[in-house]
């Protein structure tokens, strides 16, 4: 068997688990918004989308800088981080692109939303 090739196949599985990710996570919070009654379904979905773009991007940078707000090892800070600085610029973009909705909403729906999508991320990485 070339294993050459195999690893060659699979370059690009890790931008596909990150992508699926994101779809995944997308999709959780938009029904906590929903559930929260947030705003209308295509809005809500919008804002998580966005959202969890801007969480995504955040994290690449914090990682270039060599902060680190990894999920690996025993040690949860960088989950605890990771939960803070999402919670952050999710509320912070979803209160600039939203109009109208109170910040206390906002940012209790950040919160929230994260909250329930970093407990399950705790979940998978502890099965």
């Amino acid at each position: 068997m070339n294993y050459t090739i195999l690893d060659a196949s699979l370059a690009g599985l890790f931008e596909l688990i990150l992508v699926v990710t994101l779809l995944v996570i997308t999709v959780v919070e938009w029904i906590v918004m929903l559930l929260m009654k947030f705003s209308t379904p295509g809005k809500s979905l919008l804002y998580s989308f966005l959202a969890n773009l801007a969480s995504l991007a955040a994290g690449y940078i914090f990682s270039r800088f060599s902060i680190d707000i990894g999920l690996a090892g025993e040690n949860y800070s960088g989950l605890l981080i990771g939960y803070v600085v999402s919670v952050v610029i999710e509320a912070l973009l979803i209160q600039a692109i939203s109009k109208g909705i109170a910040p206390k909403k906002v940012w209790l729906t950040s919160v929230v939303m994260n909250t329930v999508t970093y407990i399950g991320l705790f979940i998978i990485l502890n099965l």
